[in-house]
């Protein structure tokens, strides 16, 4: 797939962005890890350390980052699934956006769970968790008007608990809440809990839904 370049194909145009992102992240990692002192003391480390622009990398690698986050929801709207297609244009920023909460909720599971955050930080990623599920929370609802009566496999006894008990309820509704009132360790790390398992339910039902609008 690194052969050739096709701008038309959404597999190509994937398989280029991890590549890039993927040696981007590893240099950004290799710095890292000779700060942390996990490469040891020695002439390597002090090289990495010192000519690797780290924030300048995490800028190129940003629009790669986006593209890979979107891809999944671009690669099922390329099909003839008419679940999927349908909702071509929100797919990929839907996907993105659940992508990103997951992130944001990962990264603030394991600084409750290791007690490693300062306070100033945890504050504003519990900021930043909230504006990014309402953005989810938006794109999912502008999407259930866009498929309109496509939408059926959604409301099947099958997808209908993932998708709406899963994927909304305990990973939007729920988490939002929670993090919503005052501020407890507790709190965040059932909000994070809740968000990786609906992003899981999510994605899954999305498939199942695809699957389902297939037949």
């Amino acid at each position: 797939m690194l052969r050739i370049v096709k701008l038309r194909s959404p597999m190509s145009n994937q398989t280029w962005a991890l590549f890039i992102f993927g040696q981007l992240s590893g240099l950004i990692a290799a710095k890292q890890a000779a700060e942390d002192g996990l490469l040891g003391r020695n002439f390597l480390s002090r090289l990495l350390i010192r000519f690797i622009p780290a924030r300048l990398l995490a800028v190129i690698g940003l629009p790669f980052a986006l593209f890979i986050g979107a891809n999944t929801g671009i690669l099922i709207s390329a099909t003839s699934v008419p679940i999927w297609a349908r909702n071509w244009v929100l797919n990929g920023p839907t996907f993105l956006s659940s992508g990103i909460s997951t992130a944001l909720s990962f990264l603030s599971f394991v600084l409750h769970v290791g007690r490693w955050g300062e306070e100033r930080t945890l504050h504003v990623l519990r900021r930043a968790e909230r504006v990014v599920i309402l953005i989810e929370a938006a794109l999912v609802a502008a999407s259930m008007l866009r498929i309109g009566r496509w939408g059926r496999p959604f409301r099947s006894k099958e997808v209908a608990p993932l998708y709406f008990g899963g994927g909304i309820l305990a990973g939007i509704v729920a988490p939002l809440a929670l993090l919503s009132g005052k501020e407890t360790r507790g709190k965040s790390l059932l909000a994070s809990t809740l968000v990786l398992l609906g992003g899981l339910a999510y994605r899954f039902s999305m498939i199942e839904a695809g699957k389902k609008s297939a037949e």
